[in-house]
């Protein structure tokens, strides 16, 4: 959709951001996405699977899959660190 709006190929957008941060479009979303059910998880007491629906997964099990993947931890026991 952004890629419409500005008359471009995904495939350019994604070596543009390549060349001006140094990072992958999916990385630059997937830190986004792990930074906002972080602070999710650390500022309010909603449940994981609220947070889950928050975040726009279809279920619980994949944001954990997600978190595992990118944050090296399990939901439940990042919230739970201390």
């Amino acid at each position: 959709m952004v890629c419409k709006k500005l008359g471009i190929t995904h495939a350019y957008l994604c070596s543009i951001v390549k060349k001006s941060t140094g990072n992958t479009c999916m990385s630059i979303i997937s830190g986004m996405v792990i930074m906002n059910a972080k602070s999710q998880l650390e500022l309010y007491q909603s449940s994981v699977t609220a947070i889950s629906d928050s975040l726009n997964f279809a279920d619980i099990s994949l944001l954990g899959k997600y978190f595992k993947r990118y944050a090296w931890n399990d939901p439940f026991r990042y919230r739970n660190k201390g």
